[in-house]
């Protein structure tokens, strides 16, 4: 079990979680945090097919294994959990949250921050020191380590996914390759099985259920966030770029 006084809560963004039967259930798309004691207190897991459902796992007892985190629930527990809502887990959420766990529930401060009273903000939320936010990265953190693998990137391993993201970005060949955007024909040759009118994340996730490179899936997440009519809309929008 980690000792959540000195947990990393920034590392864990990205990470695949494990169920305690084995499963892999999903990655850590943030870390809430206890709203009197800033410490760590719910897991937010991303779930189901196109990522849209994401229940929270209390922290407490979760164990880093690897690249992953190990929680002792079940899978079919951590899918029937209370729903992330908001930058915020509200006292009637943790109340059932608590009970779906079998956990205790108080609003007296602990000194882990579990069940502690009203949580709030994200840490994820927070750039680290001397970096920015990687706004706009649909990638995975799988999907980024296994390319890091591929790169044969040293200390992948320990990285999280905005570390990740840098040094994959910069063993590829650094911003200059970064900015370098890939034409409309080249877009829409990963975008055939789109149903329009639709919106910019849509448009991200089928292509990297197509099979996308890296160049296509950037473009894509640098156009702006507005709803699209049809290819041509697309690819208008495409042209707009720098």
């Amino acid at each position: 079990m980690v000792e959540t006084k000195t947990l990393d809560v920034a590392a864990l963004e990205g990470r695949p979680v494990y169920s305690s039967d084995g499963a892999s259930v999903g990655e850590v798309t943030a870390v809430f945090l206890d709203e009197e004691t800033q410490k760590p207190e719910w897991l937010a897991v991303r779930r189901g097919l196109l990522g849209q459902k994401k229940v929270l796992v209390p922290i407490a007892e979760i164990d880093l294994r690897g690249d992953g985190v190990a929680v002792p629930y079940t899978e079919s527990q951590i899918d029937g959990a209370p729903q992330a809502e908001g930058d915020a887990v509200s006292q009637e959420t943790e109340r059932e949250l608590a009970s779906h766990y079998g956990i205790s529930y108080s609003k007296a401060e602990s000194e882990t921050g579990l069940a502690g009273g009203r949580t709030s903000s994200e840490r994820r939320s927070r750039p680290e020191r001397g970096t920015s936010p990687t706004s706009g990265d649909e990638r995975t953190r799988a999907e980024l380590y296994a390319e890091a693998r591929r790169l044969d990137i040293e200390g992948r391993s320990k990285m999280n996914k905005r570390e990740l993201a840098r040094a994959v970005d910069k063993a590829e060949g650094g911003s200059e390759r970064g900015s370098e955007k890939a034409n409309p024909i080249e877009v829409q040759a990963f975008l055939e099985g789109v149903d329009y009118p639709t919106r910019k994340a849509d448009l991200v996730r089928e292509a990297k259920r197509q099979g996308a490179d890296a160049r296509v899936r950037r473009t894509l997440e640098r156009i702006r966030d507005e709803k699209f009519d049809s290819p041509a809309d697309v690819s208008e929008a495409i042209g707009r770029l720098s």
